[in-house]
């Protein structure tokens, strides 16, 4: 009876003993609050320092919007005009490559990388491209570039894609074409080889409807890009980044530079927490 009386009591000093020992380590900046306030002042003065020592940058946008495609119902249902597309495209070689090449641009293609941001708006059809740089008129001619090699790969992939669908659409009128001539020599009876004909002469007519479509409207590329401006004002990043980053690793300096040493009330505690299990062996036995 004594030993389980003895059992829950060390139970519960034990909770409580690591209650009190995570509430220590939490407090462990309190110990030196001098201390904890220099980690302080210096992370923020050296955030400050840093996030001023920080180019102010001239942001130059373009918007890239969604239209309407006009164009052959089969080419317009294999078009994909989505703003994932888009994205999949601007940052591609043939269009951010492109532009770093012929700008010359800092850094090529990995510099305009770094300063390009593409942002789509929420409930539009709309993707805007922002190039920051400490040249405005540098960041102007990057975005207006980049909007317009945008579109000319998208008409070039789409002339690609009417290319191949034309060849298949000619293929297949060559085919049909062969198997009506093989059907009038075919020792069949007339009316099927009449349906037959009539039934080839049908598909053959609405292909080369398709193929026609094709030859007579020009490809579209489903988007267009609004003027851009060259910007006049510059800016340096958020501070909000700056701040926020300032602040947790001072909270972390001011874990490390505390005092490790333990209080007086804590090496008693430390002590007890030793001693006990000897006072229960003797209980038990």
């Amino acid at each position: 009876m004594i030993a389980k009386v003895a059992s829950l009591k060390s139970r519960h000093a034990e909770r409580r003993s690591d209650a009190e020992t995570l509430a220590e380590v939490f407090s462990m900046p309190l110990r030196n609050p001098g201390r904890t306030l220099l980690c302080f002042i210096i992370v923020f003065c050296l955030g400050s320092a840093f996030y001023l020592m920080q180019p102010a940058k001239y942001s130059a946008q373009v918007d890239v919007v969604v239209v309407a495609v006009t164009s052959s119902s089969q080419v317009a249902a294999d078009r994909d005009v989505s703003i994932d597309s888009a994205v999949q495209i601007l940052y591609s070689d043939a269009v951010v490559g492109k532009t770093a090449r012929e700008l010359e641009y800092p850094g090529r293609s990995s510099g305009l990388l770094r300063e390009l941001t593409i942002s789509p708006i929420i409930n539009s059809r709309i993707l805007r491209l922002y190039v920051s740089n400490t040249d405005p008129q540098l960041a102007y001619r990057a975005v207006k570039l980049l909007s317009a090699n945008f579109l000319q790969e998208r008409l070039t992939r789409l002339e690609s894609l009417e290319e191949s669908r034309r060849e298949e659409l000619q293929a297949h009128i060559k085919v049909l074409r062969t198997e009506a001539q093989e059907q009038q020599i075919e020792d069949i009876p007339i009316s099927e080889r009449r349906e037959a004909l009539a039934e080839s002469s049908e598909q053959i007519s609405e292909l080369e409807f398709a193929l026609s479509a094709i030859d007579t409207i020009p490809p579209d590329p489903g988007f267009i890009s609004r003027q851009a401006a060259v910007p006049d004002t510059a800016a340096r990043p958020p501070v909000t980044v700056y701040f926020t980053s300032s602040l947790a690793l001072a909270i972390v300096l001011s874990f490390i530079v505390a005092p490790n040493r333990r209080s007086a009330l804590s090496d008693a505690r430390f002590a007890a927490r030793a001693s006990r299990p000897q006072l229960l062996g003797g209980i038990n036995v």
